[in-house]
Protein backbone atom coordinates (compact mmCIF):
# COMPACT_ATOMS: atom_id res chain seq x y z
CA UNK A 1 0.00 0.00 0.00
CA UNK A 2 1.27 3.54 -0.81
CA UNK A 3 0.24 6.06 1.24
CA UNK A 4 0.87 9.23 -0.87
CA UNK A 5 1.32 12.09 0.72
CA UNK A 6 1.23 10.29 4.51
CA UNK A 7 2.12 13.08 6.56
CA UNK A 8 2.02 12.90 10.00
CA UNK A 9 0.38 9.06 9.52
CA UNK A 10 -2.89 9.71 9.61
CA UNK A 11 -3.90 6.63 7.68
CA UNK A 12 -0.34 5.40 8.40
CA UNK A 13 -0.67 4.64 12.33
CA UNK A 14 -4.32 2.72 11.09
CA UNK A 15 -2.79 0.94 7.88
CA UNK A 16 0.88 0.23 9.64
CA UNK A 17 -0.74 -2.40 12.42
CA UNK A 18 -2.39 -4.42 10.24
CA UNK A 19 -0.33 -4.75 7.40
CA UNK A 20 2.39 -7.54 6.82
CA UNK A 21 5.83 -6.32 7.14
CA UNK A 22 7.20 -4.36 4.36
CA UNK A 23 3.93 -3.61 2.77
CA UNK A 24 3.84 0.48 4.02
CA UNK A 25 5.05 2.83 1.51
CA UNK A 26 4.96 6.19 2.55
CA UNK A 27 5.31 9.55 0.35
CA UNK A 28 5.96 12.53 2.21
CA UNK A 29 8.32 15.50 1.44
CA UNK A 30 8.17 16.92 5.19
CA UNK A 31 9.69 14.05 6.73
CA UNK A 32 8.89 15.79 9.97
CA UNK A 33 5.88 15.05 10.00
CA UNK A 34 6.18 11.12 9.38
CA UNK A 35 8.68 11.41 12.58
CA UNK A 36 5.88 13.18 14.53
CA UNK A 37 3.65 10.61 13.30
CA UNK A 38 5.54 7.82 15.02
CA UNK A 39 6.25 9.67 18.11
CA UNK A 40 3.09 10.70 19.09
CA UNK A 41 0.33 8.12 17.49
CA UNK A 42 2.24 5.46 16.73
CA UNK A 43 5.50 4.54 18.41
CA UNK A 44 8.85 3.58 17.59
CA UNK A 45 8.33 -0.22 17.91
CA UNK A 46 5.43 -0.52 15.08
CA UNK A 47 8.80 0.89 12.69
CA UNK A 48 11.23 -1.16 13.93
CA UNK A 49 8.58 -4.52 13.89
CA UNK A 50 6.48 -3.22 10.80
CA UNK A 51 9.54 -1.71 8.53
CA UNK A 52 7.70 0.92 7.02
CA UNK A 53 9.28 2.72 3.94
CA UNK A 54 9.68 6.33 3.15
CA UNK A 55 10.48 8.76 1.14
CA UNK A 56 10.70 12.31 0.72
CA UNK A 57 10.49 13.06 -3.12
CA UNK A 58 8.29 15.69 -3.68
CA UNK A 59 8.05 15.19 -7.71
CA UNK A 60 4.73 13.41 -7.22
CA UNK A 61 5.50 10.16 -8.43
CA UNK A 62 4.80 6.61 -6.96
CA UNK A 63 7.73 5.43 -8.68
CA UNK A 64 10.38 6.08 -6.56
CA UNK A 65 9.97 3.24 -4.39
CA UNK A 66 10.58 0.86 -7.27
CA UNK A 67 7.70 -1.59 -6.51
CA UNK A 68 3.63 -1.97 -7.83
CA UNK A 69 0.85 -1.41 -4.97
CA UNK A 70 -2.18 -3.04 -4.95
CA UNK A 71 -3.17 -0.10 -3.38
CA UNK A 72 -2.61 3.66 -3.76
CA UNK A 73 -4.07 6.42 -1.51
CA UNK A 74 -3.91 9.81 -1.36
CA UNK A 75 -5.87 11.91 1.03
CA UNK A 76 -6.06 15.90 0.96
CA UNK A 77 -3.20 15.98 -1.65
CA UNK A 78 -4.98 16.86 -5.05
CA UNK A 79 -7.16 19.65 -3.19
CA UNK A 80 -3.38 21.66 -2.79
CA UNK A 81 -2.37 20.70 -6.14
CA UNK A 82 -3.00 22.20 -9.84
CA UNK A 83 -3.31 19.98 -13.33
CA UNK A 84 0.32 19.54 -13.66
CA UNK A 85 1.37 17.61 -10.62
CA UNK A 86 -1.98 16.11 -10.86
CA UNK A 87 -0.92 14.39 -14.09
CA UNK A 88 2.74 13.59 -13.28
CA UNK A 89 0.85 11.85 -10.06
CA UNK A 90 -2.01 9.49 -11.90
CA UNK A 91 0.70 8.66 -14.74
CA UNK A 92 2.85 7.60 -12.22
CA UNK A 93 -0.18 5.99 -9.83
CA UNK A 94 -0.96 4.19 -13.39
CA UNK A 95 2.51 2.56 -13.97
CA UNK A 96 2.70 1.81 -10.05
CA UNK A 97 -0.30 -0.35 -9.80
CA UNK A 98 -0.65 -3.82 -9.64
CA UNK A 99 -3.30 -5.25 -11.64
CA UNK A 100 -6.53 -5.49 -10.13
CA UNK A 101 -5.10 -2.79 -8.02
CA UNK A 102 -7.03 0.18 -6.66
CA UNK A 103 -6.14 3.63 -6.57
CA UNK A 104 -8.33 6.02 -3.44
CA UNK A 105 -8.16 9.77 -3.77
CA UNK A 106 -10.08 12.78 -2.92
CA UNK A 107 -10.37 16.35 -4.42
CA UNK A 108 -12.02 19.60 -3.89
CA UNK A 109 -14.98 19.68 -6.18
CA UNK A 110 -15.84 23.65 -7.54
CA UNK A 111 -15.81 26.03 -10.25
CA UNK A 112 -12.40 26.99 -11.43
CA UNK A 113 -10.66 29.95 -9.08
CA UNK A 114 -9.37 32.34 -11.63
CA UNK A 115 -7.26 34.00 -9.06
CA UNK A 116 -5.33 30.10 -9.10
CA UNK A 117 -4.34 28.65 -12.55
CA UNK A 118 -5.15 25.13 -12.65
CA UNK A 119 -2.19 24.40 -14.94
CA UNK A 120 0.12 25.60 -11.85
CA UNK A 121 3.22 23.14 -11.70
CA UNK A 122 3.51 23.16 -7.96
CA UNK A 123 2.27 22.72 -4.50
CA UNK A 124 0.01 25.25 -3.60
CA UNK A 125 -0.87 24.26 0.01
CA UNK A 126 -2.18 25.82 2.33
CA UNK A 127 -4.54 27.02 -0.99
CA UNK A 128 -7.28 24.89 -1.77
CA UNK A 129 -7.74 24.03 -5.52
CA UNK A 130 -11.42 23.32 -6.49
CA UNK A 131 -11.93 21.03 -9.80
CA UNK A 132 -14.60 20.42 -11.95
CA UNK A 133 -15.70 16.83 -11.66
CA UNK A 134 -15.22 16.09 -15.77
CA UNK A 135 -11.59 17.87 -15.54
CA UNK A 136 -10.83 14.99 -13.09
CA UNK A 137 -12.39 12.53 -15.64
CA UNK A 138 -10.23 14.10 -18.59
CA UNK A 139 -7.32 13.94 -16.16
CA UNK A 140 -7.68 9.95 -15.12
CA UNK A 141 -8.47 9.23 -18.97
CA UNK A 142 -5.23 10.55 -19.99
CA UNK A 143 -3.50 8.72 -17.66
CA UNK A 144 -5.50 5.62 -18.33
CA UNK A 145 -7.37 5.06 -15.56
CA UNK A 146 -11.03 4.35 -15.27
CA UNK A 147 -12.99 6.30 -12.25
CA UNK A 148 -16.23 6.29 -10.38
CA UNK A 149 -17.30 7.90 -7.87
CA UNK A 150 -17.00 6.99 -3.75
CA UNK A 151 -19.59 7.81 -1.33
CA UNK A 152 -16.99 7.92 1.66
CA UNK A 153 -17.74 11.18 3.43
CA UNK A 154 -15.18 13.56 4.09
CA UNK A 155 -15.70 16.96 4.94
CA UNK A 156 -15.45 19.34 1.68
CA UNK A 157 -13.30 17.01 -0.24
CA UNK A 158 -15.43 14.11 -2.48
CA UNK A 159 -13.63 10.96 -2.82
CA UNK A 160 -12.98 8.75 -6.48
CA UNK A 161 -11.65 4.84 -6.64
CA UNK A 162 -9.47 4.48 -9.89
CA UNK A 163 -8.04 1.38 -11.79
CA UNK A 164 -6.32 0.43 -14.40
CA UNK A 165 -9.57 -0.79 -16.06
CA UNK A 166 -13.18 -0.18 -15.57
CA UNK A 167 -13.36 -4.50 -14.50
CA UNK A 168 -11.15 -3.55 -11.91
CA UNK A 169 -13.60 -0.81 -10.60
CA UNK A 170 -15.92 -1.66 -7.21
CA UNK A 171 -19.81 -2.24 -8.66
CA UNK A 172 -22.25 0.56 -8.00
CA UNK A 173 -23.65 -2.29 -4.82
CA UNK A 174 -20.28 -2.72 -3.44
CA UNK A 175 -19.61 1.15 -3.55
CA UNK A 176 -22.78 1.79 -1.69
CA UNK A 177 -21.82 -0.41 0.74
CA UNK A 178 -19.05 2.00 1.54
CA UNK A 179 -21.67 4.69 2.13
CA UNK A 180 -20.78 5.79 6.18
CA UNK A 181 -24.36 6.33 7.93
CA UNK A 182 -26.78 4.35 9.52
CA UNK A 183 -27.65 1.25 8.05
CA UNK A 184 -30.29 1.14 5.87
CA UNK A 185 -32.77 -1.87 6.92
CA UNK A 186 -35.84 -1.26 4.84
Amino acid sequence: MLDFGCGSLRLGRLAIPYLDSGNYFGLEPDLSLVEAGFAEELGHDARVLKRPTFSQDDNFSAEVFGCKFDFIIAQSVFSHAGSGPLRTALSSFRRSLEPGGLILANWLLGPEEPSLPLDTTSWVYPRCVPFMPDRIVAHADEAGLAIAACPWVHPGLNWFVLAASSEDLPDRTALTALKLGPPDWS
